[in-house]
């Protein structure tokens, strides 16, 4: 019952942020995402625990000269960023590569004025969730 109660409140606390206090979806930005954002994920990868943040740079389509230091089962690594994304103002997908191997692939939602987004990983085998903010 904790875990559902839990879930609830991050979708209430997600929609708040995209949504704003009205619950009224807000107009999307045309270019979608633009800027230095300021990342944060969390979650479970396999069974391992996922705290990470970072920033990464998003211009027409493309991740760029991003940076993540992230506790796996609290073994502290680093990686650079890269990727692209594709996305329709309000909505997305993405691909992160990081330079230490592998990529994440998430799906997000852009809050109305383009400063942050939240998303969710779509690999399998994970729980992860990633916020961005300008």
């Amino acid at each position: 019952m904790l875990k559902r109660a839990s879930l609830l409140a991050a979708l209430i606390a997600a929609s708040f942020s995209l949504f704003g206090a009205t619950g009224r979806a807000q107009a999307c930005p045309a270019s979608g995402l633009s800027g230095t954002y300021i990342l944060t994920l969390t979650g479970w990868v396999s069974r391992h625990k996922l705290s990470a943040s970072g920033y990464v740079n998003a211009s027409g389509g493309s991740f760029s000269r991003g940076f993540l230091t992230f506790s796996l089962s609290g073994t502290i690594r680093t990686a650079s960023l890269s990727g692209s994304y594709t996305a329709n103002a309000c909505s997305g997908s993405a691909t992160l590569d990081l330079s230490s191997g592998g990529s994440v692939h998430f799906n997000f939602d852009v809050n109305g004025s383009g400063n942050a987004f939240v998303g969710t990983e779509t690999d399998g085998g994970t729980v992860v969730t990633v916020k961005g903010e300008l």
